[in-house]
């Protein structure tokens, strides 16, 4: 089974590599030969090993929904991942969001207050008992990627297709009745629907049909 490669950023880790500089010097004889001064002490006991940084704070990238709400306008991440979590309100008041993820919590409804930030980039809400998905959805029209992955949802509204900037959509693991094909398909930028744990293309059918096991490519225009 193939699945939606998740976004991940990781900050860089910061290496201090700290060394004693010895206190003697070495002198070059005449012959070419270099012998130690007998003044020289070791200090190679005493040379820090090389330590490893704390790892600073990344800017914009928030894992907590409470310290989110201290700074909303510095929110551009949120990572709230597993903590069981059943609503997320005033989400909308972090209006520079640009990636929510929310998968493995406890929500049983679609995060209604998402529609207000209309530059968002990334929303993953797999592994969630959602049962729909709004017709809002449709205003989040510089929304790449979507992951409904092992929610309950059993369709999409048509307004999906004027999600202009979707190129990632994931329904997989889903009790899926039919999908808006044709609506999909007047998507500009989609190179993958995962449907049914597998990766397909934008489907060629015009019409909701329910979804299968079978590879289905957009067709070609030129044939």
């Amino acid at each position: 089974m193939k699945t939606l490669p998740l976004l991940i950023l990781t900050a860089s880790t910061l290496l201090l590599a700290v060394s004693a500089q010895a206190n003697g010097s070495n002198r070059l004889h005449q012959g070419g030969a270099v012998s130690a001064d007998s003044n020289r002490t070791d200090t190679s006991g005493s040379r820090l090993r090389r330590q490893r940084a704390p790892r600073p704070p990344r800017p914009g990238v928030f894992t907590s929904l409470d310290s989110a709400r201290t700074m909303p306008d510095s929110v551009i991440i949120l990572s709230l991942r597993g903590k069981g979590l059943t609503s997320v309100a005033g989400i909308a008041a972090f209006r520079n969001l640009q990636l929510l993820d929310l998968a493995d919590n406890a929500l049983t409804a679609f995060p209604t207050e998402v529609f207000k930030i209309k530059g968002v980039l990334t929303i993953d809400l797999s592994n969630n008992p959602i049962k729909s998905v709004p017709n809002e959805i449709g205003s989040l029209t510089q929304m790449t990627r979507l992951n409904l992955r092992n929610t309950s949802i059993i369709t999409l509204p048509t307004t999906i297709g004027d999600c202009k900037s979707l190129s990632s959509l994931d329904v997989s693991r889903n009790p899926l009745a039919s999908l808006p094909i044709k609506e999909l398909n007047r998507l500009p930028l989609i190179k993958s629907i995962i449907i049914g744990g597998i990766d397909a293309d934008a489907p060629q059918d015009p019409q909701d049909v329910e979804p299968s096991d079978q590879r289905q490519e957009r067709p070609n225009p030129s044939r």
